[in-house]
């Protein structure tokens, strides 16, 4: 076993979201792999029981809703998005300004966003692809912090400014009871 790796998942627990297929990627991955899963919605204890009955429980956290996802950010190694569909997940902009970097599925905006070395593109939604995906990355660490750097500055020239426009549509929306 080599350094510890932390994934993390983060979303609403709905089924599209694919979170179960990261819980059983870790079946496959070695030891020194572990997944915070954190959200929202009817699928929680779906992630918790899947991993108790496939023996990795003490690989896999599930947090449930965070205050913070800076804070959340801050406690995962790579972000994990095994979407089946998806237009851009918020916190994959999120992740990357804070230099985070992203293993996705290819769905709606995310080949153009991780294209190009700024991130891992899953071949597909499998826990298998997902498992390959996580496994290029631990066969090769210093490409974690290649796609540190180059997934931050890609975020921080496109996508920063459309997160926060985002940020405050929502805080208007809130303010004027639109929300």
């Amino acid at each position: 076993g080599g350094l510890m790796i932390r994934l993390g998942c983060l979303g609403r627990f709905s089924w599209e979201k694919n979170f179960v297929a990261a819980v059983a990627s870790i079946v496959i991955l070695p030891a020194e792999v572990t997944l915070m899963i954190a959200g929202a919605g009817p699928d929680g204890e779906v992630y918790a029981r899947a991993a108790r009955s496939w023996g990795v429980a003490d690989r896999v956290r599930v947090v449930g809703p965070v205050a913070r996802v800076a804070h959340f950010l801050s406690e995962v190694d790579l972000l994990v998005v095994p979407s089946i569909f998806e237009a851009t997940p918020s916190v994959v902009a999120e992740a990357m300004v804070r230099g985070v970097p992203v293993a996705a599925t290819r769905v709606g905006d995310l080949p153009a966003i991780l294209g190009g070395g700024r991130g891992i593109l899953l071949e597909d939604p499998s826990p298998e692809a997902i498992a390959d995906g996580i496994g290029r990355v631990l066969a090769d660490r210093s490409r974690l912090l290649r796609m540190s750097i180059a997934g931050r500055a890609f975020a921080l020239e496109h996508l920063s400014a459309a997160r926060m426009a985002r940020g405050w549509e929502a805080a208007i929306a809130t303010a004027m009871g639109w929300g």
